[in-house]
C-alpha cells in the first residue's frame, strides 16, 4: 500500500498535521523538523495524493505554460527554467506550442483555465489585440506574460528591451562599415513590432535612408 501522513507520522512519533505542514512548507514547522520529516518521506518513499491535496487547499499544483514553438531552443529552455523552479514547489506544467497562432492561443488557453493555478504565456498575439486578454483576466485568469508584451495589459511581465535589441543588432553592423542594412521582421508578435522600431532608431540615429 502506498505509503500516508500517518505512516510517516508513527514513524517519527510526532502529529499527521505537523507530518502535513512540513511538506506543505508551513512557517510554523522549524528548519530541522521539516529536513527531518522530508527525509523520512523520501526513505518511505511517500508520494503526496494529488487530488486529495487539490480539495484541502483548492488548488491544483498545475500551471499552464503556452508558447508559440516548442522545436525552437529559447522556448524550450524557457520551459525547463520554468519547470526547474516549479517542480520544487509542488507544481507541475501543462505545456502548449500554439505554431505561433494566436487562435490556437486562445483556443489552448481556455482549456487551461479550469485545470490550473495559474498561466505563463508567450503570446502570439499582435501587441494592440489584447481583448481576450482582458475578458480572461478580468474573470480571475492569473497571468505572466513573458518574451512577448500586450499594450496596455495590467499583468505581470517578464520581458527583455526589444527596441535596445534591434538599435544594438543594426548599431553593430552599421559600426563594421554597412549602409544598406536589412531587416527580417517575422511575425506580429510585439518582438518583431520593437525590434523594427530599434532598427529604424538606429538608421535615423546614424542619417541612413530607410
Amino acid at each position: 500500500m502506498p505509503t500516508t501522513l500517518a505512516d510517516i507520522a508513527r514513524a517519527l512519533g510526532v502529529s499527521k498535521m505537523t507530518v502535513s505542514r512540513a511538506i506543505n512548507n508551513h512557517t510554523e514547522i522549524s528548519p530541522e523538523t521539516r529536513a527531518r520529516i522530508l527525509a523520512a518521506a523520501q526513505r518511505m518513499n511517500y508520494r503526496p495524493n494529488q487530488h486529495a491535496r487539490a480539495l484541502t487547499t483548492n488548488r491544483s499544483y498545475l500551471l499552464g505554460v503556452v508558447v508559440p514553438d516548442l522545436m525552437h531552443s529559447y522556448f524550450a529552455e524557457i520551459c525547463r527554467g520554468i519547470e526547474a523552479v516549479a517542480g520544487p514547489m509542488g507544481y507541475q506544467n501543462l505545456i502548449c506550442s500554439t505554431d505561433e497562432d494566436a487562435n490556437i492561443e486562445q483556443r489552448e488557453i481556455e482549456a487551461l483555465l479550469p485545470r490550473t493555478d495559474g498561466l505563463i504565456v508567450a503570446s502570439s498575439a499582435a501587441p494592440q489585440e489584447t481583448r481576450f486578454y482582458r475578458r480572461i483576466i478580468k474573470e480571475g485568469a492569473k497571468i505572466v506574460l513573458i518574451d512577448r508584451q500586450l499594450e496596455g495589459l495590467r499583468c505581470a511581465a517578464v520581458t527583455t528591451d526589444d527596441v535596445k535589441v534591434g538599435l544594438l543588432a543594426t548599431e553593430h553592423l552599421i559600426k563594421l562599415g554597412h549602409r544598406r542594412v536589412g531587416h527580417l521582421k517575422g511575425t506580429e508578435a510585439s518582438t518583431g513590432e520593437l525590434r523594427f522600431e530599434g532598427y529604424r532608431r538606429a538608421l535615423a540615429k546614424h542619417k541612413i535612408a530607410f
